[in-house]
């Protein structure tokens, strides 16, 4: 019996009127909706006005072949269950008619009984297909909701970090207004160096408060900073990326006049 609560839709194709009637009547009698076609040719126009779940092909016709017109029907209808129908029992073109998509190769005379049992398996299988592919597209949204989520969280986190530096910078000159400004100087020279060393992106303005920051940390740290700034310094001298005057660059600039 059908698997779902409304028929199923068949169509037979066959170049025989007395197969298509004879099979027609029993799907019917199964509780399928049948469409019949006597070519190629026909059922291709068939398959382009309505919708089938499951097709019965003779791979021997009149004009178009049913070997031929498997590929055919597949990349109009890939999730397409198709059986093929045949009076030769030929081993290579069973196999080559599953290899190009059909689900199963019945042989005739046609046992009414296998039959029924052929199309019954391959309409599971096209629902498991269909049951697969629609639980791929919703993992596929589902994760594309998640990354734009993460990737505004993120963006939320980087805001907030330059926010709190900038605090930070602005209460550290608070308390010293004879070095307000310096900090936002050696920050933008700072940049300009991260800008010379390819490292520009979504982090660069929070590199550029920790650098004012960096400004106003105790004598050791400062000159932890300075060695990291010659190092840059000379990275920068040795690519030719920035040059410097010979009377002042960052590299050598004493950061303890803060």
């Amino acid at each position: 019996m059908p698997l779902t609560d409304g028929p199923i839709s068949l169509l037979v194709v066959d170049d025989e009127e007395p197969i298509r009637n004879a099979l027609k009547k029993f799907l019917t009698q199964q509780g399928y909706d049948v469409t019949t076609a006597a070519s190629g040719d026909e059922a291709m126009k068939v398959l382009q006005r309505q919708k089938i779940a499951c097709m019965l092909l003779d791979v021997r016709m009149p004009g178009r072949s049913g070997i031929d017109l498997v590929p055919q029907v597949m990349e109009l209808e890939p999730s397409m269950a198709i059986l093929m129908l045949t009076a030769v029992n030929d081993a290579t073109t069973a196999a080559l008619c599953m290899q190009r998509g059909a689900m199963d190769y019945l042989t005739k005379p046609i046992d009414l009984s296998d039959l029924a049992r052929a199309i019954l398996r391959a309409i599971r299988r096209r629902d498991s297909m269909l049951e697969q592919q629609h639980l791929n597209q919703w993992l596929k949204e589902e994760v594309a909701v998640r990354t734009a989520e993460l990737r505004r969280e993120r963006a939320k986190l980087e805001r907030l970090s330059v926010a709190t530096l900038e605090a930070l910078v602005n209460a550290l000159e608070a308390k010293a207004p004879y070095i307000r400004g310096h900090s936002a100087r050696v920050a933008d020279r700072g940049a300009l160096i991260a800008a010379e060393l390819g490292q520009n992106g979504a982090g660069g303005q929070a590199r550029r408060r920790t650098l004012e920051c960096e400004v106003h940390a105790p004598r050791g740290r400062r000159r932890l900073a300075s060695v990291g700034a010659r190092r840059a310094g000379s990275r920068l001298e040795n690519s030719g990326a920035l040059r410097w005057g010979a009377d002042e660059t960052l590299a050598q600039r004493d950061w303890s006049d803060a």
